[in-house]
């Protein structure tokens, strides 16, 4: 198993709304993912280390927690099944649905996804620019 970090266009917006949580990775300005923890896991930096073009690369897991504690914004995932057909396994699919502190509805994903990390790449990147 190994995590899922944010897009570099992600990051990027990430930065700019005043993300700067501590990291184990930072990007490159031509988007390069740059891995700075050691074995021990003792290595984290924040963006005042870093060079104005360079911004840092959290996990997924990590920019759903600051949007959830700093902006009270939650998202979930939504799964599907198609294509079910006797003794074969349905294929999934991910949406999201994103709410308020409040649990209502803030907005439903319209597309679906193959793959999960996707879907929450794309709902990650829906509240950023929208919603805060």
């Amino acid at each position: 198993m190994h995590e899922s970090y944010c897009s570099f266009e992600v990051a990027k917006l990430l930065k700019e709304k005043g993300f700067d949580w501590d990291c184990g990775n930072y990007y490159k300005p031509d988007g390069e993912i740059v891995r700075t923890l050691h074995t021990n896991g003792s290595r984290h930096i924040n963006s005042s280390v870093l060079y104005e073009n360079q911004c840092l690369a959290p996990t997924q897991q990590m920019a759903l927690r600051w949007l959830r504690e700093e902006y009270y914004i939650d998202i979930l995932p939504l799964v599907r099944h198609v294509n079910k057909f006797a003794g074969e396994l349905p294929i999934k699919e991910y949406s999201y649905r994103i709410y308020d502190g409040e649990g209502n509805v803030m907005f439903s994903g319209r597309d679906w996804f193959r793959a999960y990390e996707k879907s929450i790449e794309a709902a990650l990147e829906y509240a950023i620019k929208n919603l805060i």
